[in-house]
């Protein structure tokens, strides 16, 4: 029995909207981008995604950034795993321009926590 009701409500289901942002670019190589999906997907795996708990999105960048799902998109363990696996290595581009890679992810996180 709880000893404080509002406690136990609240261990009970807690929320959280997680975000990964990945580095696409060509300095990553292939075989680490592999290794970042890899620790997303070893992440995502604890998290007990739902609608009503933990939800995830991913933006991926090199150049340029690309929400590749919103925190609406997966409501599920599975999906998201599924979405993070088939996610393209772009390998073009560098993360030089600094400033400007700054503001286009600025943009997709604040798009991803606006919906």
């Amino acid at each position: 029995m709880c000893v404080c009701p509002c406690v136990c409500v609240a261990c009970s289901s807690p929320k959280a909207d997680v975000v990964f942002v990945i580095d696409s670019s060509g300095s990553i190589k292939s075989y680490n981008f592999v290794k970042v999906k890899n620790f997303v997907t070893n992440v995502v795996g604890s998290l007990g995604i739902s609608n009503n708990t933990v939800r995830v999105g991913l933006v991926q960048f090199s150049d340029y950034a690309v929400v590749e799902f919103d925190l609406l998109k997966y409501s599920s363990t599975n999906d998201v795993t599924a979405a993070v696996s088939a996610l393209r290595y772009y390998s073009d581009g560098s993360t030089h321009h600094l400033y400007a890679l700054a503001i286009k992810l600025y943009k997709c996180i604040e798009e991803m926590f606006t919906k």
